[in-house]
């Protein structure tokens, strides 16, 4: 019986230091630090876009800062740390919005599918759409 007892106790302290320790999971915060750096040499109609874009993400409006990354990734000759900084900026938006369901849209979530697309040179996806009412050739 005296074996058990560490065992148990060993036991018990680990599950409640599991318990303890998850329970306060951090959430994302906004950072475009990455995504400000990569603009400042831009030019000055993009620094613009790029500056409402940081703002509207800071201030936590999340469709006006995704439609102004929309509005850069139409423009060309943007440079990979430009392209980089949108990335991060996308992964930031789209973690920060499954984190907080109060902070999802789909607005948000269609804007930045379509600058992640017009990124990679393809067409966009339209989401928030049931999979099943797609048409699915040749299956």
């Amino acid at each position: 019986m005296k074996r058990n007892l560490p065992n148990t106790s060993f036991g018990v302290l680990l599950a409640c230091l599991l318990v303890f320790c998850s329970c306060g999971a951090k959430k994302t915060k906004m950072d475009t630090t990455t995504f400000d750096k990569a603009f400042q040499t831009a030019p000055a109609e993009i620094q613009t876009l790029a500056a409402k874009a940081s703002k509207a993400f800071k201030d936590g409006k999340f469709e006006v800062g995704a439609n102004a990354l929309v509005d850069i990734t139409r423009k060309s000759g943007l440079t990979d740390p430009q392209k980089d900084g949108i990335r991060d900026v996308i992964i930031i938006v789209q973690t920060i919005m499954s984190q907080d369901s109060d902070k999802s849209d789909i607005k948000v979530h269609q804007a930045l599918e379509i600058a992640s697309a017009t990124l990679e040179g393809r067409p966009p996806m339209r989401v928030g759409v049931n999979p099943s009412s797609l048409d699915q050739p040749n299956r």
